[in-house]
């Protein structure tokens, strides 16, 4: 009787271990779970959307490069690079679209590629008619219209830069939050560790000493 009684003593604090066990893995699980799904969210998001965005504003940088050499220098091809600059600036914004999916962020690249085209294609026109002037004096109206172009240019730069900051902000964020998610999570799995072994000497401890 006396050697049943130690029998199941022993398998029932083996069983408290296993249990133990199971809420250490399942915890640990959980944990580097969450973990994952924020490496893969910079991964998949925020990092080439950091990146892509400095791309459109520099993209955004030879476009604004291209009509002025093109307004100074009275060269109309530059236009034809302005415009292809416009485009990969375009491509670029809808590469980011592709990846993030949060509503608020994806309206303001949307509206930010509506000015984009809206500039470019008013710029075309500006900046063709003050070439073709080849020299002559520019009417008021025309003057006009290539200060409301500049300061729209002003506009849609700060905007991508903003955009770009944003990525950047958020991928520095996140880093951040793996880097703290990692080191809690390696403290409580230690401090869960032990206290499953220190719970289960305890409840054998109890057993041998008390009986069943």
């Amino acid at each position: 009787m006396n050697y049943l009684n130690i029998s199941k003593k022993i398998w029932l604090g083996i069983s408290v271990l296993i249990l133990g066990l199971v809420i250490f893995v399942v915890a640990a699980f959980f944990g580097g779970k969450t973990i994952e799904n924020k490496i893969n969210e910079v991964k998949t998001v925020f990092l080439p959307s950091a990146e892509l965005s400095n791309q459109a504003k520099l993209s955004f940088g030879v476009l604004i490069d291209n009509f002025g050499k093109a307004f100074l220098e009275s060269e109309v091809d530059l236009l034809d690079e302005a415009k292809e600059s416009s485009n990969k600036c375009d491509l670029i914004l809808q590469n980011i679209i592709q990846l993030d999916k949060d509503p608020k962020r994806l309206a303001r690249i949307k509206a930010i590629r509506v000015k984009l085209k809206k500039y470019t294609d008013y710029g075309l026109i500006v900046y063709k008619e003050a070439i073709d002037l080849d020299g002559a004096d520019m009417s008021v109206d025309l003057s006009k219209c290539i200060e409301k172009e500049s300061k729209s240019q002003v506009l849609i730069a700060n905007e991508i830069e903003q955009l770009n900051n944003g990525y950047a902000k958020l991928l520095g964020q996140n880093l951040s939050e793996i880097q703290s998610l990692s080191k809690k999570t390696a403290s409580y799995s230690l401090i869960l560790g032990a206290s499953i072994l220190i719970i289960s000497l305890i409840v054998v401890r109890l057993l041998c000493v008390n009986g069943l």
